[in-house]
């Protein structure tokens, strides 16, 4: 499961954009993120939640969480809500670790260049249904898993 033991694949660098803000909830680094509109701004800086999936035809749009790596904490370390984390705006092309989760309680299997879409609750991924309402990325690897997990993919 993923590639490397980091959210942004591609070393600690990455090509996209940075930036901090609140997180709201319990998010765990590479959940799906954006802002949460019915709360004000903390210390000038806006809240975060895990997001949903856009309506049919609509796009929102998305922050990938990162781990807080000024703490030590790993990508398997919950944030606290109401404390800051770092987000991070992937460009096309850009291979990240992303939280996907299964959907039928028995496990769920990726294959290779699988498209993935935004589940309609807690900011993770999952393979499109058939309706997709925004591919999001594709899936780089293989896997057969049950729970939650990082998977290895590419962003849109």
């Amino acid at each position: 499961m993923a590639k490397g033991a980091k959210i942004i694949v591609e070393g600690n660098l990455g090509i996209g954009h940075r930036e901090w803000g609140v997180i709201g909830d319990t998010s765990l680094p590479g959940t799906v993120m954006n802002i949460d509109p019915t709360a004000a701004q903390q210390g000038g800086r806006w809240k975060w939640k895990a997001t949903t999936c856009p309506t049919a035809g609509g796009m929102v749009p998305h922050a990938i969480l990162l781990e807080d790596c000024l703490q030590g904490f790993l990508t398997s370390t919950a944030y606290v809500a109401g404390t800051m984390g770092e987000l991070y705006w992937p460009v096309r092309g850009e291979n990240m670790n992303i939280l996907s989760t299964e959907t039928s309680g028995t496990g769920q299997s990726f294959v290779v260049g699988e498209n993935m879409i935004i589940a309609t609750s807690g900011g993770k991924i999952i393979p499109t249904t058939g309706s997709p309402m925004e591919y999001f990325c594709q899936s780089l690897e293989a896997i057969h898993e049950p729970g939650d997990y990082l998977l290895w993919c590419m962003m849109f």
